[in-house]
Order: structure tokens, then C-alpha cells, then sequence
């Protein structure tokens, strides 16, 4: 395998194929028509979600729909650049991160969004109970933890120095109490939650992959919205099964109560059950 991160090839294990391809999801269903489907504008923005909302953004304006594809409400956005957005379930909140810095909106109030952190050079965000893991790139590809109780930073690393691997984090999610997966370059990575610099293993997905999706059997859903696949990657790192789309897709976001997967094409919003 390629050298990708310092001395940490001991760390890796060999790739395999598993011989059941959709455990307790039906990934086929991925080709078939969606549940729902909301047009949208044609932009490319983000999408987040709880267990049963959906959050996403379009041109200057934050959109709250359930899970059958209703739109909630609607807010102005005045805070600049979207670059991610993450749920809390121990806020209750939308965490948003922009050009100004870290802000909150709560989806049972829904007022103005309020700003937590002014923090600049952030990038990507993920939430998982009381962690928060948040990127910057300004001197490579740096997470840190912040603490959800006084937004102070609790820990930092820095996964890869930019100026001379040229690599930089393009999607963080928490899979488990024990695991963080991510997307850098061309490959889907799965490292140590408590030591993020332990990299327990990693796949070549092709091109860029661009956003992730957590599945509760701790699977993750992997998009490379310009080959229009998905491909699902078990929590050892092995490749579960690749899926064909018929669109490019920019964000993806499971709703783990209705098991649903939130597609967000240019234009439209599409739902799709999973179940079997």
C-alpha cells in the first residue's frame, strides 16, 4: 500500500470484498424512485440532519423540512459562506460552520441563528452525543475537538502537513464511540477516535469522494458525486457493495429514525427508504 500518513502502515489491514452485500439495508432500492422528492433551486449547497429533520441551505436561506419532504419553515441566512453543517443531540441544535465562525440554530424555536465560536479557516464539522470535531486548513489539515458546554478547544491534531502532502480533508464523520471516518483525496479513511493520527485503515474510493453518510450497523455510505456511485464501506474497511446513481450528488444524510437517506442533487431533494 502507499505511504499515506507518517509511520502508521503497521496500523493498516488488507482490503476484502464482502459476500453479503446489503446486511440490514436495501441498497438496490438506491436505483429505484425515491419515497419523496423536493425540487429545489439549482444550487450547490449542504444538507444536515436529526433523527426525523432535515436542514439545508439554498442561496441565502436555511430550509427545515420533515421527513416526508414538507417544508417546515424557512429563515435568512446573513452570516456569509456555508462551508458544513452538523446536528447536536446534545444541544438539540444545528451546528453551522461559516466564514464568520461557529453558529447554532435550534429547530424548536427557529430564530436567528446565533453565533458560538468566531473561528476562522474552518472547513468541515461532525457531532457525535458531547464531541464535536471541527477541520481547518490553513496550515494543513488540522481537527479539533471542541468541548459543546463552553465551545473551548479540548484537543488538536494535525493529520497532514498541506504544504507538502497536498491533501486535505474533504468530509469527518463520527461512526462510533471508537471510530472517525473521513474522506481525503481520493480514498475513505477509518481512524482511531481517541488518537486521530492512528490510521486503522483506508480504501481507494476513486476521484474525489465527497460526503459521507453513518449507518447504525456502523457501515458508512461514501459518494463520488462525479462518477455517480455510492459505495458502502463496512466499519473494518472493507467495500460492502458499489451502487450506480443516475445523477451527480453533493451531500448525503441519514435519518436514522425513519431509515431514510437524504440525497441532494443540483436541483431536487430526494428521500430514500432503505429498509428491507
Amino acid at each position: 500500500m502507499d505511504n499515506i500518513n507518517g509511520n502508521n502502515d503497521e496500523n493498516r489491514q488488507p482490503i476484502s470484498v464482502l459476500s453479503d452485500n446489503h446486511h440490514n439495508f436495501n441498497f438496490e432500492k438506491l436505483k429505484s424512485e425515491p419515497k419523496n422528492v423536493l425540487c429545489m433551486n439549482e444550487y450547490v449547497g449542504h444538507i444536515s440532519s436529526s433523527d426525523d429533520l432535515i436542514l439545508y441551505n439554498e442561496n441565502d436561506l436555511l430550509y427545515l423540512i420533515d421527513y416526508n419532504g414538507s417544508t417546515q419553515r424557512n429563515i435568512e441566512w446573513k452570516n456569509g459562506c456555508i462551508y458544513d453543517i452538523c446536528w447536536s443531540s446534545f444541544l438539540n441544535k444545528f451546528i453551522i460552520l461559516c466564514l464568520k465562525g461557529i453558529f447554532t440554530v435550534d429547530p424548536c424555536r427557529w430564530e436567528s441563528p446565533q453565533i458560538v465560536k468566531v473561528k476562522d479557516c474552518l472547513d468541515k464539522c461532525a457531532c457525535r452525543d458531547q464531541t464535536l470535531l471541527v477541520t481547518s486548513y490553513s496550515c494543513g489539515s488540522i481537527v479539533e475537538e471542541c468541548s459543546l458546554t463552553d465551545w473551548k478547544i479540548i484537543k488538536k491534531w494535525t493529520l497532514f502537513d498541506y504544504d507538502t502532502d497536498e491533501q486535505r480533508i474533504k468530509c469527518i464523520r463520527l461512526l462510533n464511540d471508537t471510530r472517525v471516518v473521513l474522506t481525503v483525496n481520493d480514498r475513505f479513511e477509518i481512524r482511531d477516535r481517541a488518537s486521530l493520527t492512528t490510521l486503522i485503515n483506508y480504501i481507494r474510493i476513486g476521484q474525489i469522494p465527497t460526503s459521507i453518510a453513518c449507518l447504525p450497523n456502523n457501515q458508512s455510505i461514501v459518494i463520488c458525486n462525479y462518477l455517480k456511485t455510492f459505495t458502502v464501506v463496512s466499519e473494518k474497511g472493507e467495500k460492502v457493495t458499489t451502487i450506480k446513481y443516475d445523477d451527480i450528488v453533493y451531500g448525503i444524510k441519514y435519518l436514522t429514525d425513519k431509515c431514510l437517506l437524504a440525497v441532494r442533487t443540483m436541483d431536487e431533494l430526494r428521500l430514500y427508504d432503505l429498509s428491507n
